[in-house]
């Protein structure tokens, strides 16, 4: 997540014709935006300093709000995921075996003995949005999610290289404690069942602890949970992405949220074990025919 940093020109582009009940000129609102495009986080006092600083115009709260909005710019919480990771536990990740007494990875696990899995969901207007965001004044070139309509089915799906995406479970609402341990129970464990020991891997969602863990160790299996905000770690994220693309080609035939719930069972079918392996090198797995790319201290 990044921003990225306008030119004046842009910005006075995007900016609303003069008008005279403007409080301020389109050169000082120029400024307004670019200081709050590059500062997204300060407060309105903040502004008021760096107005009468720059411009020599004493302005009040209501005045900063007002002109905020004309301006098209409204205060977002940021998320930067990618600065919360932490990378000592990401590398550990790479370098530490599944036993490891305080911190389990995937050091010398073969790709073939991988099992990762994950939860999402989607409702009817995410497969084909008509509508996006844009500043005022500037036309929408991309669209984007629209309005949450319909019924909202999330899914789950483990992947694996060996069989591809297996036991895939639509449901409504969201992923709760009992239906994690259901699906473990009765749809993962029957479908890694005649297999050697395998290797689960799954985020630090709430619903990933507790009994369901004692569970997958006590058929054999061993859990590694991947490093916090590291969906680069994760093949089935990649699964995901193809399904929203499928659900996209194919929102013609989705007219009921029934018909979003069977396409959503038809895109995990499409997804083959060789689909798995490339997506498997992209993360940083050493997948036999592809070129090893190692992350940060990673070795096999």
């Amino acid at each position: 997540c990044y921003y990225v940093q306008p030119s004046d020109q842009q910005i006075l582009a995007c900016l609303p014709p003069e008008d005279s009940r403007c409080i301020l000129t389109r050169n000082e609102a120029a400024v307004l935006a670019w200081f709050k495009f590059n500062c997204p986080c300060v407060t309105r006092e903040q502004c008021i300093d760096f107005m009468k600083a720059g411009t020599g115009k004493v302005m009040s709260l209501s005045t900063v709000t007002a002109e905020c909005q004309r301006l098209g710019i409204t205060n977002k919480l940021c998320r930067y995921f990618s600065c919360d990771r932490d990378e000592a536990d990401r590398i550990d990740y790479w370098c530490n075996p599944p036993d490891h007494p305080s911190r389990p990875g995937v050091c010398g696990v073969h790709p073939d003995s991988i099992v990762d899995l994950d939860e999402a969901g989607r409702r009817k207007c995410d497969c084909n949005p008509t509508r996006g965001a844009s500043l005022k004044g500037v036309k929408c070139r991309k669209r984007g999610w629209t309005t949450r309509q319909g019924q909202r089915f999330s899914y789950i799906v483990a992947v694996d290289k060996i069989k591809g995406a297996i036991a895939p479970m639509v449901y409504t609402m969201g992923t709760t404690i009992p239906k994690f341990y259901v699906w473990v129970e009765h749809k993962l464990l029957p479908a890694l069942a005649n297999t050697e020991s395998r290797v689960i891997m799954m985020d630090r969602l709430d619903s990933h602890f507790g009994p369901v863990v004692d569970l997958i160790k006590s058929h054999g299996h061993k859990v590694v949970f991947r490093p916090v905000h590291s969906p680069d770690f994760a093949p089935v994220e990649s699964v995901f992405s193809y399904v929203d693309q499928f659900l996209r080609h194919h929102s013609f035939q989705i007219n009921t949220d029934d018909d979003l719930k069977q396409a959503i069972y038809a895109a995990f079918s499409t997804v083959t074990p060789e689909d798995i392996a490339g997506y498997m090198h992209k993360t940083h797995y050493a997948v036999p025919g592809y070129d090893f790319d190692p992350y940060a201290g990673q070795q096999y």
